[in-house]
């Protein structure tokens, strides 16, 4: 008998170690081990490649040998689905790299017939990690089949009371977690039409979306606790920093939000739902807002929440409340997994990308700890040396934001599928340089800026067919090329 352990991390002494994942979530019965292949040799030459399963490892500890393996003898298969790349990124930071390179890595190792949490554990399709990064998949993958695929199995999941279960397809369990995993149902058909500009999967979820809104607004009426808040916020544990009823409600304005948006870019009549939306909104801003236009929440999440959602009074106030708390908090991370989809983004809202960049390269824990142990994924937890998974996705949306802000591609609302691009980039001096592009349905955009001589040059090349503005300026196709003044930004 020849014995495989796969393992992500290894104790000194070379044996396994699977941070607590091995527990008894695991169902655990005589002679069943975690992460293990067992082949029974024939006496002659055996070559042996699992068909029936797959491992997420780093490591691989093989017992039974009469002596050790020659490297060549052993090799390691990269499974996932066949996925093409859509687009690449660098810069001057070594940790922001490593965060792009290991969100791909983590992205492609979740993607098995859904977009699974992690390839160790559970192997499920999470809905709450995967709405949390279905902007980063869309930008750097070809997903959009995948997602398509998937989302039938998310319609025949809806049960009659318009609930989605937390994992699809389901296993039997996974009710009760809340809008952090169903908003799913609205973020990958919305995503979709802002990213390709194709409506037929908003025409064909409105039904699905009438049915969900009704469920969440008699939980909130009701005021009904869901599992799920900012999960894994104020640097790992279970702390909760953020009430979970805030980011419910906040999705119950996310999701009457899509449902106005849908009938409106569908043509149907959207007065009603633009004044439901409008009074829940009121209803939110009046309970989470004080007299000086300030959330009564005063944290990262809270207040990135607020500011992109636009619930708000005084822009101004929410921005400099947002820019505060980070200064406050000594620019580390207190967000979770909600929190980190809205923070990058509202940073740069805020006219504050600076911050985004110390979060991403000072909080420890934060993706710095990561780094600075060695990962080549993303983890489940920030706080995750010796714990849990060490390749998940769920936090990888902030790729996004490197597209978005700091390279300035970004979809325009009222112009989806890259009619039109919205051309923001966030110059931040301390990163010196970034550059990347994205194949967009209608071809190729290239953008890179660097910082020389008290200024910045920047550069953003379109195909034909793509418009854009910038600082005044319409962009032409081709590449054009600016030169901005620090004293300017």
């Amino acid at each position: 008998e020849i014995i495989f352990h796969y393992c992500e991390e290894v104790y000194p002494d070379g044996s396994p170690r699977h941070n607590s994942m091995d527990d008894v979530r695991v169902f655990k019965e005589d002679g069943y081990h975690f992460q293990v292949n067992k082949l029974i040799a024939s006496g002659g030459r055996d070559t042996f490649k699992p068909r029936f399963s797959y491992h997420g490892f780093r490591y691989v500890l093989i017992e039974g040998l009469d002596k050790a393996p020659r490297i060549e003898d052993v090799r390691a298969y990269f499974t996932h689905n066949d996925v093409k790349r859509t687009a690449d990124f660098e810069c001057g930071s070594d940790i922001i790299n490593f965060i792009y390179k290991a969100g791909i890595r983590a992205s492609f190792s979740n993607m098995f017939w859904s977009i699974t949490d992690c390839p160790t554990r559970e192997k499920l399709g999470w809905t709450n990690d995967a709405q949390a990064s279905a902007e980063q998949m869309l930008i750097n993958f070809d997903i959009v089949p995948l997602y398509k695929k998937w989302f039938e199995d998310t319609l025949c999941d809806q049960n009659e009371n318009g609930e989605i279960h937390g994992i699809i397809p389901s296993p039997g369990w996974g009710l009760g977690w809340g809008p952090v995993c169903d908003y799913f149902l609205f973020e990958i058909p919305w995503r979709i039409y802002l990213y390709t500009g194709d409506k037929a999967m908003l025409e064909k979820s409105l039904p699905a979306f009438d049915k969900y809104s009704a469920f969440l607004k008699k939980a909130v009426e009701e005021n009904h606790g869901f599992m799920l808040g900012d999960w894994l916020g104020g640097g790992g544990g279970s702390v909760k920093v953020i009430p979970n009823a805030f980011v419910r409600d906040a999705y119950m304005v996310k999701v009457l939000s899509t449902i106005a948006r849908t009938r409106r870019i569908l043509g149907m009549e959207h007065e009603s739902a633009d004044k439901e939306l409008r009074a829940f909104s009121e209803r939110f801003m009046g309970e989470y807002l004080d007299e000086d236009g300030r959330c009564r929440v005063n944290e990262q999440t809270s207040t990135a929440m607020m500011l992109m959602l636009g619930l708000y009074r005084d822009k101004d106030v929410i921005s400099r409340q947002l820019a505060d708390a980070v200064v406050r908090d000594g620019a580390q991370l207190k967000s979770g997994m909600v929190g980190v989809q809205y923070l990058y983004d509202a940073l740069s809202e805020a006219g504050r990308p600076e911050l985004a960049y110390r979060i991403l390269t000072e909080s420890d824990p934060g993706y710095k700890t990561w780094y600075d142990n060695g990962a080549t994924t993303l983890w489940e937890r920030w706080d995750g040396v010796n714990l849990h998974s060490h390749n998940h996705h769920m936090y990888s949306n902030v790729i996004a934001w490197f597209f978005k802000s700091l390279l300035g591609i970004a979809p325009d609302e009222d112009a989806p599928g890259f009619e039109r691009v919205t051309v923001k980039p966030q110059l931040v001096r301390e990163i010196g340089y970034a550059r990347g592009y994205f194949d967009t349905v209608r071809g190729r955009i290239e953008a890179e800026w660097r910082y020389e001589d008290g200024g910045f040059v920047y550069e953003i090349t379109l195909p034909e067919g793509i418009s854009g503005e910038y600082m005044g300026t319409k962009l032409a196709p081709g590449k054009n090329t600016f030169y901005i003044k620090e004293s300017d930004i």
